[in-house]
């Protein structure tokens, strides 16, 4: 395994253990030395990858979103019809919001402009990304032109976000592909599933 390689593999298991740890408490509460031990290295090396407490955050924050960026690209150029790519990126995009979640209740916790810029700044590109994929279905036909893509956004998404709370909170277990349904049933020129 190369030097390059194992940095890689080190910086990821740091950014695992973040996770866990600033999913299960506040942010004031998580303390370096947790994540060292949890990531198996020492507190020294985290350093050595992130400059403080609030870099590593922002770091654990934002690698899902840039990663879920590239997916939704890499969907949109899949060889398939509208409806199949549709539905991979509406279930990916879901699960997604679903694993996240978390992120955006610690985002409210954290009073830096850096973080806030920086988290905006990636969820403006992730915002992008999701209405390329609309986009095309409005070029190809398939969706409805007589609306904004902002609104096929907002129609989509705004369920996705609402679904994890409710699933939650009421134990509702609304399914994703639910809401994928009901959005193409509302939003399609050719509804039927």
């Amino acid at each position: 395994m190369t030097r390059e390689r194992k940095k890689q593999e080190k910086r990821a298991g740091i950014l695992e253990a973040a996770f866990i740890e600033f999913t299960g408490k506040r942010f004031d509460e998580v303390k370096l030395d947790e994540v060292a031990s949890r990531a198996g290295v020492g507190k020294g090396t985290l350093y050595l990858y992130f400059k403080n407490k609030e870099d590593l955050f922002i770091h654990m924050a934002l690698d899902g979103v840039d990663k879920m960026v590239i997916r939704i690209q890499e969907i949109s150029e899949v060889e398939e019809n509208f409806r199949d790519r549709f539905f991979l990126f509406g279930t990916e995009f879901g699960e997604f919001v679903r694993k996240r979640s978390i992120m955006f209740q610690l985002m409210n916790q954290i009073g830096s402009d850096e973080v806030q810029k920086e988290f905006m700044r990636q969820h403006k590109e992730l915002i992008r990304s999701a209405r390329g994929v609309l986009q095309v279905g409005v070029d190809e036909g398939v969706f409805r032109a007589d609306v904004t893509v902002a609104d096929l956004h907002c129609l989509l998404i705004g369920p996705l976000l609402f679904r994890v709370r409710l699933n939650k909170f009421n134990n509702d277990n609304i399914e994703v592909e639910s809401i994928l349904k009901l959005f193409w049933t509302a939003a399609s020129l050719k509804p039927e599933i």
